[in-house]
């Protein structure tokens, strides 16, 4: 089966109805795809790939809708991508639930540390002018030092926040709920395409035509989690989808950032879900100063200088430390490697990750073996250390 066989497959198991997507990647590990789109109802429900009292559609339903949605794609200058493919992000491949299939428009990333400092600007729909303004001024700083903003294109913090780094003329992702065809919401349609003029991209799981369901928001903030490195929740009441983004990101040992400059007696509905996420432990954020100067000396964010000299010495450390880091990976030894990694500073698994370049499955499963071992001790926060 070649790849274009092998991923048209995959898009037509996408369609159906009766699958539990986020059981066919892993699956597909161990049973070939073109073994398994042939399996029967009773075998994938015995797998656990089938819904509850659900029976797979005919193959040929599913084909004739992924080849109708390949036409559709190539007609509205929409690309996609499987997970078998290389295009496809790599960290996003390594989330629980990562999608089958992506549809973007614009300039599609693999979203690691060498090609940019990827941070996701969240907040509620119903900011206010102040945060609005706030939002569109530190996005826009940190886009000029090579960070790049990842948001939701939604009315409120997200679309200041695109508007940020658009204004600076540098590229910035959107996740939608919907299909690449629907502007949602409409007012943020000129938005959209200012961020494919800057070289931007905008993403979704979604093929086109599909609406922007309820549901479909809080898969959305999975995978903006998954392409950032951290999260900046500018302003959040307590009960908001914000809180969703942010328990992936807790979930993946990512830093989460909070905007802290409020009145504390007093707190607003706005900003509860800020003090909530300051009272766990999420690093403050006072202004514009203080985020620049937690985020570039922050061990994820190193952010490069903006004169060409600044960025060549920043390159020339870059490359030296990468360098120190792969010597123990040049001896296969995958134990020292980890061990060398988390000597001087604790790290997530999804940072060993970002760092090795390996699935996280994987290294989930050495730094068990530390951990038995005793040569690694284990934080709250769910990053590790070496036991010396």
């Amino acid at each position: 089966m070649d790849l274009f066989e092998k991923a048209s497959r995959l898009l037509a198991l996408s369609f159906s109805e009766a699958i539990r997507k986020e059981r066919i990647y892993p699956l597909v590990k161990y049973i070939p795809l073109e073994d398994l789109v042939k399996l029967s109802s009773n075998e994938m429900r015995q797998l656990g790939v089938l819904k509850k009292n659900r029976t797979l559609e005919d193959a040929s339903v599913l084909a004739k809708s992924a080849e109708q949605v390949r036409r559709e794609c190539q007609e509205k200058g929409i690309r996609l991508v499987t997970i078998f493919d290389e295009e496809y992000p790599f960290y996003l491949k390594n989330i629980y639930n990562p999608p089958l299939v992506i549809y973007y428009k614009g300039v599609l990333k693999n979203y690691l540390p060498r090609e940019g400092f990827y941070l996701a600007f969240i907040g509620t729909r119903r900011s206010d002018d102040n945060m609005n303004l706030l939002a569109k001024k530190i996005a826009y700083e940190f886009s000029l030092r090579r960070g790049h903003v990842i948001s939701g294109l939604a009315k409120g913090i997200d679309g200041f926040s695109h508007q940020g780094a658009c204004l600076a003329k540098k590229p910035t992702t959107a996740v939608l709920a919907n299909g690449l065809d629907i502007y949602y919401p409409f007012a943020n349609r000129d938005l959209y395409h200012k961020i494919l003029d800057n070289g931007g991209c905008i993403i979704s799981e979604y093929p086109p035509s599909s609406k922007p369901l309820e549901y479909r928001f809080p898969m959305r903030n999975r995978i903006i989690s998954a392409l950032s490195e951290g999260i900046f929740v500018l302003q959040s009441p307590r009960k908001s989808g914000v809180k969703i983004t942010v328990n992936y990101g807790i979930e993946a040992g990512k830093n989460i950032y909070v905007y802290s400059h409020f009145p504390k007696d007093n707190v607003a509905e706005n900003f509860l879900g800020n003090q909530e996420l300051l009272d766990m432990g999420a690093t403050p954020i006072e202004n514009l100063s203080d985020f620049l100067e937690k985020i570039t000396s922050s061990p994820s964010f190193k952010l490069l200088k903006k004169t060409n000299e600044d960025r060549r010495k920043s390159a020339a450390n870059s490359t030296a430390e990468r360098e120190t880091i792969a010597s123990p990976l040049d001896r296969n030894n995958m134990e020292d490697s980890l061990l060398h990694l988390v000597k001087d500073s604790p790290k997530s698994v999804n940072e060993l990750s970002m760092t090795l370049k390996m699935e996280t499955e994987k290294i989930y499963r050495e730094v068990m073996k530390l951990l038995f071992k005793g040569k690694i001790k284990e934080l709250p926060n769910k990053k590790y250390y070496q036991n010396i």
